[in-house]
């Protein structure tokens, strides 16, 4: 593909991505990822490899590109006492707002949004042509974040308007970062999960310390990390999925929520049955990742779910294996909600040996060079 930048795009978008640096020299190009834990210049090969094919992406539809070493912000996470790289995106996102990029962008009149990409995201090269616009116009007006239908509020994929309410959204992101409100995984992931929770609960200063109970029972720091007794400090994701079901049960239709349990009366207010117990399975728990609680919290929290749609593709599948299909399994995805429902993927999360493999493909595919 070409990788001039085109002026001017349809979108006023800016992508931003990053990874951490190992190594200063050359990377070797890799065409599938060895079985043993990467060496530094292999590690970096995948990171330029696949901040390459994201660039190119961009520049082909006109967006702004940042790529940020996430070892440059280093210093401000130790400041904080934050151990762990995740925690980084909050800040990168913050100063992609500020940046000179987004200003501008801002300069058009048009609204500009911030693209965030995991490092090991990707582009599906079937849809390289593709642009953001079908996935900007599915997000309502109420909503300035949204995120891609995979399990508990992932965040590989971001998308974030610049407005006065999206600006509010990342800086309260970070502030409950910096708070130290998040000690376990999904880290910042968690941290946002702990922000929807917040809103949805009418909390009026998501970075205040609590009792350790965290909106509808949600807590994310040691020792209640989750899991089991052999391994404590495991993913938050049960309990954040046990949060949304004591949030949104009462409110969202019998066909929304699927458990043989009895269900008590709706009530008016999101934090008015507190008493149903919280270490019951859930039932409601995955309604907000499926895209079907999308009217609340888009009123509540200013946040959307993007699902796929007849034309329009999952904007994130989770270890695809093929190019056309987003299979529920290995990754965990969800089937789509309708027959008609695009089954194919913008964006994919993990599977590097499938991206390597079509990058190596596309290598030998090109001709020879000619020196003049």
């Amino acid at each position: 593909d070409d990788d001039r930048e085109r002026p001017g795009g349809e979108d006023a978008v800016v992508v931003v991505t990053g990874a951490d640096a190992r190594y200063a020299g050359r990377p070797r190009e890799l065409a599938k990822l060895p079985k043993r834990r990467l060496t530094d210049e292999q590690h970096a090969a995948v990171v330029v490899a696949l901040a390459r094919d994201k660039r190119r992406w961009a520049r082909r539809h006109g967006y702004g590109f940042q790529f940020v070493v996430t070892n440059a912000l280093a210093p401000a996470l130790r400041a904080a006492g934050l151990r762990h790289w995740e925690f980084a995106k909050a800040l990168a996102l913050v100063a992609a707002a500020h940046s000179a990029a987004t200003r501008r962008l801002a300069a058009s009149g048009r609204d500009v949004w911030l693209l965030w990409l995991d490092h090991d995201v990707w582009l599906n090269p079937r849809h390289a042509s593709a642009s953001l616009a079908p996935y900007l116009a599915a997000v309502p007006p109420a909503a300035s974040l949204a995120l891609a239908n995979f399990r508990s509020l992932n965040t590989g994929v971001v998308l974030v308007r610049l407005d006065a309410r999206g600006r509010k959204i990342i800086l309260d992101w970070l502030a409950l970062v910096l708070a130290g409100a998040v000690q376990c995984q999904p880290y910042d992931q968690a941290a946002l999960q702990l922000l929807l929770l917040h809103r949805l609960a009418n909390a009026s200063d998501p970075a205040a310390p609590d009792d350790g109970g965290g909106p509808f029972g949600f807590s994310c720091r040691r020792p209640a990390c989750g899991g089991t007794p052999e391994k404590p400090f495991a993913m938050c994701n049960p309990k954040f999925n046990a949060a949304v079901d004591l949030a949104l049960a009462p409110h969202l239709p019998d066909h929304v929520c699927s458990s043989a349990q009895p269900r008590p009366p709706p009530t008016a207010d999101l934090d008015a049955d507190r008493s149903r117990r919280p270490d019951r399975l859930p039932i409601c728990g995955d309604a907000v990742d499926r895209a079907l609680a999308n009217p609340i919290i888009n009123r509540r929290a200013r946040f959307h779910v993007i699902p796929p749609a007849p034309g329009r593709p999952r904007l994130q599948c989770f270890q695809p294996r093929l190019f056309d299909d987003c299979l529920p399994r290995p990754g965990a995805n969800f089937p789509t909600l309708h027959p008609d429902d695009d089954r194919s993927w913008l964006f994919a999360h993990k599977s590097i040996d499938l991206f390597l493999a079509n990058v190596s493909a596309g290598r030998r595919a090109r001709p020879p060079r000619v020196s003049p």
